[in-house]
């Protein structure tokens, strides 16, 4: 590991709070996004693949078609090369962007390099119910947000329905759905 892995005082890419504090030199960068944030609370498992497998818990807050935002229990180190794990459905690889202490707790932005996803969005158009949710911003698992994000830019017709219900005030937003399922 050089310097820049192990941090200025030389600890590990998973870094203790004690740790932390020992290094107040510590180079924090703003968050800076690029792309809407979908919040979710997913469990998932995270591993520094420059580690030695070592899996750390963690909660998916957000997801955007780039990254994911974080929380755990210990420090990551910007730039650390990680997996997150989403059991049973997807794994998602990626660069630590930023790490910062939040009420006992860590935050991580992590930029998306590349998902496996163990069960592809089905042929077809999106589903009413998920662009219904994905329109409420809440309700919809990591992996579900990932796959509506990666097929709206390829399907215009699950496009062109997203912005005709997001031109409808939200109340009316459940009928829209509704009418297209049964046909009245």
């Amino acid at each position: 590991m050089d310097t820049k892995e192990k941090g200025a005082q030389g600890v590990g890419p998973w870094a203790s709070p004690q740790e932390v504090a020992a290094v107040p030199s510590m180079v924090r960068l703003p968050e800076r996004r690029r792309d809407a944030r979908y919040p979710t609370n997913d469990l998932a498992e995270i591993r520094i693949l420059s580690d030695d497998c070592v899996r750390r818990e963690a909660t998916v807050l957000d997801v955007s078609r780039s990254g994911l935002k974080l929380e755990l229990r210990t420090q990551l180190w910007t730039d650390a090369q990680v997996e997150v794990i989403l059991p049973r459905q997807m794994v998602i690889f990626g660069a630590v962007r930023y790490c910062r202490r939040v009420e006992g707790m860590f935050q991580a932005g992590v930029l998306i390099h590349d998902v496996i996803d163990r069960q592809p969005t089905p042929p077809g158009h999106l589903h009413d119910d998920a662009l219904a949710l994905y329109l409420a911003g809440k309700g919809l698992t990591v992996p579900e947000v990932i796959r509506i994000k990666e097929h709206l830019p390829s399907c215009e017709a699950c496009s062109v329905r997203l912005r005709t219900a997001q031109e409808i005030p939200f109340p009316a937003r459940t009928r829209l759905f509704r009418h297209e399922r049964t046909g009245t």
